[in-house]
């Protein structure tokens, strides 16, 4: 039978001998020997191989194919574990003693570790319920406050749209109602002008004492819309300017002031007139 190469290493020695064509029949005490004399080791000792592919300590009384060794197989040379001296009932007791405690110990261990974990894993899982639910109140409060602006936008459009509406009937209504006006004034006009020339032509003309400038009486216009009351300043020859001012009691467009106060004034007089702006928009406040 062919040999086959075994790698021998020597236990405290560095250097590792290779050995070629070991012949699988030997027995195993020969080629220590041999192995004993060539290191020059202590021939006193029992020294053993062992097998470090087989795990386990050559017989040494069988052949090396016996002991089930193979091609390229690592055996080292080494010294004999000394045996371990028996224990008497008491130190059995008390390593037993002994052991017991240290697994109580290391199951205490564990339990705290496995205790501390489960701990850990719940903060962690709570930590991200509570971020999850913050990021979806956060959104759902985003969304509300976006809606209640769009709903105001809306609601503000619709509101200008409206009052924009009643100014066009309101012009409408005035413009209808100035015609039939300015016919009767222009009669009036014309009335008092003939009847100027008559008196004139016909009355005698004796000398009349000059007077003072003869006042007018301006109305109350608190009430009125502003149209109505530039309308009514106009027929009163009256100069007039308006201001605007947000005001919750009266509708936009509607005079809620006049400068000077109803009464009378001297013509060619202006008159301040402070119109509503309507209530003032307030954005909502979120919750």
């Amino acid at each position: 039978m062919g040999g086959f190469d075994i790698k021998v290493h020597f236990i405290g020695q560095d250097k590792e001998m290779v050995t070629s064509d070991a012949d699988p029949d030997v027995i195993t005490e020969v080629l220590l020997g041999a192995y004993v004399a060539q290191k020059k080791l202590d021939p006193k000792i029992h020294w053993s191989i062992y097998d470090q592919d087989l795990g386990t300590t050559l017989d040494p009384k069988k052949t090396l194919e016996q002991n089930g060794v193979k091609d390229g197989h690592h055996l080292h040379i080494r010294r004999p574990e000394p045996p371990v001296p028996a224990l008497d009932d008491s130190a059995k007791r008390a390593e037993a003693e002994r052991q017991g405690i240290e697994q109580e110990r290391q199951e205490r261990e564990r339990a705290e570790s496995e205790r501390q974990e489960r701990e850990k894993a719940e903060k962690e899982r709570k930590a991200w319920e509570k971020a999850e639910q913050d990021r979806l109140a956060r959104a759902r409060a985003e969304a509300e406050r976006q809606a209640a602006e769009q709903a105001e936008i809306a609601r503000m459009a619709q509101d200008k749209a409206a009052r924009e509406e009643r100014e066009k009937e309101e012009a409408k209504r005035q413009e209808a109602q100035r015609a039939p006006r300015f016919v009767i004034v222009a009669a009036a006009v014309l009335l008092v002008i003939v009847a100027g020339i008559a008196a004139y032509v016909f009355w005698p003309k004796t000398p009349v004492p000059r007077t003072g400038t003869q006042q007018v009486q301006v109305k109350n216009l608190v009430g009125k819309s502003l149209a109505s009351a530039e309308q009514y300043l106009r027929e009163e020859k009256l100069r007039f300017k308006s201001v605007r001012k947000y005001d919750d009691s009266y509708p936009a467009g509607t005079v809620i002031g006049q400068n000077p106060p109803p009464g009378a004034v001297d013509p060619g007089t202006e008159i301040t007139l402070t119109v509503s702006n309507g209530p003032i928009v307030r954005p909502r406040r979120e919750p």
